[in-house]
């Protein structure tokens, strides 16, 4: 599995969630914008300019926030699952093209490890957009501290098993 197809895949998958999110939302403009970046991001993967990517990626994430904001969120969820996505694999592409020597099967593990993320991700994304509860400033403190607690005790464990 090619890790710059699978980004490609991504880019693809999240501009086509923007731009029918967009259309359903009336807001053709937005659309229309990340037609652009989108097309401009995959023309980048072909040339391997990099810092294009990383605007093209900032400017469609914007796009899709302001998607959560004209009621679109489902789309907005989905398309910025894809976008980080596609990020990372074209992060994770560049990489691997410095190195002359690709230890077999670091493709496919590195597929699995962010598909799991994307879903764990899409799960908790998607807790809010169905469950509709108010919660107060020291509750939303509470739990923002227990996340960062567990994102950094998950991190530690991730460092200690990877090498």
């Amino acid at each position: 599995m090619n890790a710059t197809l699978v980004a490609r895949a991504c880019i693809a998958l999240a501009l086509l969630l923007i731009v029918l999110g967009g259309a359903v939302s009336g807001h053709g403009a937005v659309a229309l914008f990340s037609v652009f970046l989108g097309g401009l991001w995959l023309i980048n993967t072909f040339l391997s300019w990099y810092s294009w990517s990383t605007f093209s990626f900032l400017g469609l994430l914007i796009c899709a926030a302001l998607l959560s904001v004209w009621q679109a969120e489902w789309w907005a969820l989905s398309a910025t699952i894809f976008l980080v996505s596609a990020w990372d694999f074209d992060a994770f592409s560049a990489r691997l093209k410095e190195h002359h020597k690709i230890e077999h099967g670091i493709e496919k593990a590195h597929l699995r490890q962010i598909g799991l993320i994307a879903l764990v991700g899409f799960i908790l994304g998607s807790i809010p957009l169905v469950w509709r509860f108010s919660l107060a400033l020291s509750g939303a403190l509470l739990l923002a501290i227990i996340l960062i607690i567990v994102l950094v005790l998950s991190l530690r464990t991730g460092g200690r098993t990877a090498g």
